[in-house]
């Protein structure tokens, strides 16, 4: 930290100022960096828990990846459009291909994909769909909630989350595979009756975003970046990505109303010529 500042005791506008001046711009580290820095710091700080959730940090970091997001994601989408969006596609692809598109366009954490209610997806033709999260992080009142989403068809039918979604609800693997007792949407391929877990999830969404940046980022936080960047207004995105931001959380949080935006356009743009599957995905 700076000469002559408490490292017990230091501000937010102090670890703000230090975080952007002094390891941004002077030495040029990477927003990944940037949180673990700020991670250490915060352990010795006296009353730490303040800083959690801090609006000002929280803009801070996604300023920095806004700027920082010229990264060119026409190689993740060249691999996400060579899976086809149809039932005779192997069902391992056509599910990482469709949980990675819900996570772009939803800013969904591994851990929610993981926690998508089956029985609450609603496929409007091939125009939209709705579906609902059951227990995610976010909590209400200390108890779990459950957060609903709307997703709106894509122009490209090869990146478009909802022909993804319906093509994997209708593909007679997932019928031999489906197990009345287990309420969520995605399936073990590998070892069939056992839960998937989110760090297999979050393994198939870091191998399509290697494509295009070295750099250790997540889906949500890459896509929501990239809807700011794009014009999106910050309150949609806010009550999208169901962060709990102050203010913000009373006014947004509630989720009474969801955002309105068409995400699914802003966030999965792509310019560039298709790809073969076998030149960009591993099988497992």
């Amino acid at each position: 930290m700076t000469t002559g500042m408490d490292l017990n005791r230091f501000s937010v506008s102090d670890l703000v100022n230090f975080l952007l001046a002094a390891m941004f711009r002077n030495k040029g580290y990477m927003v990944s960096t940037l949180r673990t820095i700020k991670a250490a710091a915060l352990e010795f700080h006296v009353n730490a828990a303040q800083f959690a959730c801090n609006p000002h940090l929280i803009l801070l970091f996604n300023s920095l990846a806004t700027q920082m997001l010229p990264i060119k994601l026409t190689p993740t989408f060249r691999a996400v459009r060579a899976i086809l969006s149809t039932t005779t596609n192997p069902l391992a692809q056509l599910q990482r291909k469709m949980s990675f598109l819900l996570a772009m366009t939803c800013f969904l954490r591994p851990s929610d994909v993981q926690r998508i209610d089956r029985a609450s997806m609603i496929c409007q033709d091939t125009e939209s769909l709705d579906f609902r999260v059951v227990a995610p992080k976010e909590t209400r009142g200390h108890r779990r909630i459950i957060k609903p989403f709307y997703v709106c068809a894509h122009a490209d039918p090869l990146l478009c989350p909802v022909l993804a979604l319906s093509a994997f609800l209708r593909h007679p693997t997932l019928f031999s595979r489906h197990d009345p007792e287990r309420e969520r949407l995605l399936v073990n391929t590998t070892l069939p009756g056992h839960e998937l877990q989110a760090t297999i999830i979050s393994t198939w969404h870091r191998r399509f975003l290697r494509l295009c940046t070295p750099e250790h980022l997540s889906v949500r936080s890459l896509a929501s970046s990239l809807a700011l960047r794009n014009g999106v207004p910050y309150d949609q995105v806010v009550t999208h990505g169901n962060w709990v931001w102050s203010i913000t959380f009373e006014q947004h949080y509630r989720r009474d109303q969801l955002a309105t935006h068409d995400f699914s356009a802003v966030v999965l743009p792509y310019n560039g010529d298709p790809i073969s599957i076998d030149q960009v995905l591993e099988d497992s």
